[in-house]
């Protein structure tokens, strides 16, 4: 099916939306969840993580995003390795981390 735009019309879109001053908000339906809010996403819910991690590479800078990508698959393999050999403990994983703040 040929599309109803040219290329350039595409691409002038998208430059406005990622204009600056543009906002875009990411959302789950079914859970009302946004990136960045105060209500947290529903673990199991694939909407939800799609908007965690497409909001999380959204707000990195652009030099730190394969990196970041980079941790992400490194974190997800490990979580599906610790799952497959019984290791992974909802009450453990979702317990609170403990932070600590040190001076380099």
């Amino acid at each position: 099916m040929p599309s109803l735009l040219t290329h350039a019309d595409k691409m002038q879109f998208i430059d406005g939306i990622l204009a600056k001053d543009s906002k875009v908000i990411l959302t789950c339906k079914k859970h009302a969840y946004s990136y960045g809010t105060k209500k947290p996403p529903v673990f199991n819910c694939r909407d939800c993580t799609m908007v965690s991690f497409v909001g999380l590479m959204c707000n990195t800078p652009p030099e730190k995003r394969q990196e970041t990508l980079e941790m992400l698959e490194y974190s997800v393999n490990k979580l599906i390795e610790a799952d497959r050999k019984g290791e992974l403990r909802k009450q453990k994983f979702l317990a609170r981390p403990e932070v600590t703040i040190s001076k380099e």
